[in-house]
């Protein structure tokens, strides 16, 4: 079980374009290396995928289903990835503030709007202590 991503991304485009040309067009290879890496993923799982014809590929049963199954799973993961890639660029975290009932009742909500507003927190949790006094 050595399929690679890229071969599973072609074999998502190949279902989608329902041509091997139109595939290669669109991700930047030959025809013949999308041809190529079909054939290997066919080979690995040992199952036919496509039904070739001069005109058309046409998915097998076997096929539809991998090719809907991989769809979601390369959206989950390029979605995931972006995510990833925005969080390293964003302030975040949590913040935790104590603070008064005095103090709770007027300073904190805005306080606590305005740090929301201004970087995106994550998590923010206030506990309002009774003074011991």
């Amino acid at each position: 079980m050595n399929y690679s991503l890229k071969q599973l991304k072609v074999f998502v485009t190949v279902a989608q374009e329902k041509s091997f040309s139109r595939a290669g067009e669109r991700i930047g290879l030959s025809q013949s290396a999308v041809s190529h890496s079909v054939k290997e993923l066919e080979n690995h799982t040992g199952v036919r995928l496509l039904d070739r014809t001069t005109r058309e590929v046409v998915l097998t049963d076997a096929g539809l289903q991998l090719a809907l199954r991989l769809e979601r799973l390369l959206d989950e993961l390029n979605s995931t990835l972006r995510d990833t890639g925005r969080m390293g660029q964003q302030l975040s975290g949590k913040v935790r503030v104590a603070a008064s009932q005095t103090i709770s009742a007027h300073l904190i909500p805005q306080c606590m709007l305005k740090a929301i507003a201004a970087i995106q927190i994550f998590s923010l949790s206030c506990t309002i202590v009774r003074s011991s006094g």
